[in-house]
């Protein structure tokens, strides 16, 4: 039996030392709730079934990077609007 609960705790120890160091991703609650102004029920389904909430998709098929990359795009989008500097003028 120690041998099973010795191997348990290395395996638990090595996918906490990855999760620390890879950091909180996308579909971390808390960091959806910061970038896509989510409440923490949306978060926490978010993050149970990979899955955002279906006003953020533009289609059925969208996944969190869709998502991500499409409100990058709109950011950008509105940034050039106003006046802002754009990709092709920063060189």
């Amino acid at each position: 039996w120690i041998y099973i609960l010795a191997q348990l705790a290395a395996a638990v120890l090595a996918c906490s030392v990855f999760a620390f160091v890879s950091g909180p991703g996308p579909l971390n609650p808390y960091t959806a709730m910061a970038d896509l102004e989510l409440s923490w029920y949306e978060a926490l389904a978010m993050w149970l079934s990979g899955s955002p909430p279906a006003r953020l998709r533009t289609s059925g098929r969208d996944n969190i990077t869709d998502v991500l990359v499409a409100r990058r795009d709109v950011g950008r989008t509105e940034v050039e609007r106003q006046g802002g500097p754009t990709s092709s003028s920063t060189a």
